[in-house]
């Protein structure tokens, strides 16, 4: 699915997924994913807030 996403739309496939990650408490997964979807997205207040949102998970 991932692959067939054009361009900037992966991040969003990644932010929904360390979501769920996050929910079902696969830590380790969760950040994995927030972090590829910051490097995914061209938006940088939404990568900031996405690495933040990783970072939380180690706290």
């Amino acid at each position: 699915l991932a692959a067939d996403l054009p361009g900037e739309g992966r991040y969003r496939l990644d932010a929904v997924r360390a979501h769920l990650l996050e929910r079902a408490g696969e830590s380790r997964a969760a950040r994995t994913a927030y972090l590829a979807a910051a490097e995914h997205t061209l938006s940088r207040p939404e990568a900031r807030y996405l690495r933040d949102r990783a970072d939380r998970i180690d706290s």
